[in-house]
């Protein structure tokens, strides 16, 4: 993606949202969107009116939480099959006990690891 700005102090990229409170000028007051470098921590600012920049990292947070949200959703979708898979080896009469151990074992493993309690 496209930088909207960079950083004034070094030329970086990636900033981060801050809170620095309301600004006091001889204009008076007024509110801006402050943003902290996170290479070298210099602050910019922006009139909330013309600020593009929040606007694509609200975008881009979304899309985060979205791609987060499906990542643990495929990642609770195999553990559970897993589990099944697991369950049916311990359950079959045809399978050796160091079958039966082996796949208790990660079963075990893996309900622990993930907080479930069957």
């Amino acid at each position: 993606m496209k930088a909207l700005i960079k950083c004034s102090n070094c030329g970086g990229t990636d900033f981060k949202r801050t809170t620095i409170g309301t600004i006091l000028a001889t204009e008076g007051h007024f509110h801006v969107n402050a943003y902290a470098c996170e290479a070298c921590g210099h602050i910019e600012l922006f009139a909330p009116e013309s600020d593009r920049y929040a606007e694509e990292l609200r975008k881009q947070e979304a899309l985060r939480r979205a791609e987060e949200e499906q990542k643990r959703k495929r990642e609770a979708e195999a553990k559970q099959k897993r589990k099944e898979e697991l369950l049916k080896i311990i359950n079959d009469e045809n399978s050796t006990v160091k079958q039966v151990r082996e796949a208790q074992k990660e079963l075990d493993n893996l309900t622990h690891r993930c907080g479930f309690h069957m």
